[in-house]
């Protein structure tokens, strides 16, 4: 977005997402149900229960995104979501069980919470630091911006 603005990013964005949608729907080593199944996992995950409903509570529920579980519920559905897909996709196509697919549901969480967690941290920081725009959070309640960036580490 630095360099061919925030609209050319969305766009890009929502083409990148498009061509997920169809590398997967056409993987020629996958049966139609394992294709099928991949599909509404991202569907899921992107869509109004996960990547959606998390982007539209970071920017519209103010008051209560100020309680640090309603900033991490938040996260999860925002970032958890699609490292949660990734490896939801990556079990159903090496067959794992039940118990094995919900160890790297938790997993993928965990990990897309970190990752918000570094970029809060990193917003804090300069562009010189992180070779991207910072200060981008402002007044919005972060996790670090609630536990200070001490504790957040």
């Amino acid at each position: 977005h630095l360099r061919f603005g925030e609209d050319v990013a969305v766009l890009a964005s929502v083409a990148l997402l498009s061509h997920a949608y169809g590398i997967t729907a056409t993987a020629p080593r996958l049966t139609p149900r394992q294709r099928n199944d991949a599909v509404a996992t991202l569907a899921r995950a992107v869509g109004a229960q996960g990547l959606v409903r998390g982007q539209f509570r970071d920017l519209h529920d103010a008051e209560e995104a100020q309680q640090l579980d309603a900033v991490i519920a938040t996260n999860q559905l925002k970032t958890g979501s699609l490292f949660t897909a990734a490896l939801e996709v990556a079990a159903l196509l090496a067959g794992a069980d039940r118990a094995r697919t919900r160890d790297l549901q938790g997993f993928a969480c965990e990990l897309g919470l970190a990752f918000q967690l570094l970029d809060d941290i990193a917003d804090g920081l300069t562009p010189e630091q992180t070779g991207k725009d910072c200060q981008q959070d402002g007044a919005k309640a972060t996790v670090v911006s609630l536990l200070g960036q001490h504790a957040a580490h």
